[in-house]
């Protein structure tokens, strides 16, 4: 369990990259990389409240929307 964490830290960092370079193959940079961005907040917070025990707090949810809100309209 000690190694386990970094393991899936460096798979998780290496998918992540290989993901984009696919993203970066199909999207404009203008809507690829603050999608990267997005997501990676969005799982850092979802892992946080899951598994770091961190509290859900309106701030959140509201950064949450806001990001969203962001990306929805670059989208657009």
């Amino acid at each position: 369990s000690g190694m386990l964490p970094y393991a899936v830290a460096i798979g998780s960092y290496g998918l992540g990259f290989a993901l984009y370079a696919v993203a970066l193959r199909r999207l404009e940079l203008s809507l690829a990389y603050p999608m990267m961005v997005s997501i990676s907040i969005a799982g850092v917070v979802g892992y946080g409240i899951f598994f770091g025990a961190e509290a859900v707090t309106a701030w959140r949810i509201v950064g949450a929307a806001m990001i969203a809100g962001g990306l929805f309209f670059l989208v657009r």
